[in-house]
């Protein structure tokens, strides 16, 4: 499974921000995985976006659960470069809505957590917002929403 997380940090020039892929996506063989091509496109284009600016810098290390790969973007940061991870960060959470059995998305930034925050309000038998099946398994897994009880024939 490829993880993902996104992350801020929020210093005395502002956010800085970093997104991180590791792992094998184990969709397809090597060579064959859609999965692995997605998140490397992804981050390919990240890099590629952030290519030439100062506050930017991507690193990639081959370990043995897979390849790691980071970008981050040093506080004060460009518009434009938080809308390049913004751009990434949709990229991701389409990936792992339709695939999430082999890529894990995780936004731990304020507004992330918002997110999450948002669903637990749901948690306690209020009715759900409208999610995907994926998102619901996903809020189910990380405890967020309660599995809903199978249907009494």
């Amino acid at each position: 499974m490829i993880k993902v997380c996104y992350s801020e940090l929020d210093g005395p020039k502002g956010l800085s921000l970093r997104l991180e892929a590791a792992g094998h996506a184990g969709y397809a063989p090597a060579g064959q995985d859609i999965v692995c091509a997605g998140a490397s496109t992804l981050m390919q284009a990240l890099v590629y976006l952030l290519a030439g600016e100062e506050s930017a810098r991507s690193d990639a290390w081959d370990e043995p659960e897979g390849p790691r790969l980071a970008v981050a973007a040093q506080a004060p940061v460009a518009p434009w470069v938080q809308g390049a991870f913004e751009l990434a960060k949709a990229g991701f959470t389409l990936l792992a809505e339709r695939y999430p059995d082999n890529l894990r998305f995780a936004d731990v930034s304020r507004s992330g957590q918002q997110s999450m925050m948002d669903l637990q309000l749901f948690a306690e038998g209020e009715a759900a917002p409208a999610l995907s099946p994926a998102q619901t398994r996903q809020a189910v897994a990380a405890g967020t929403l309660k599995p809903e009880a199978p249907p009494r024939s």
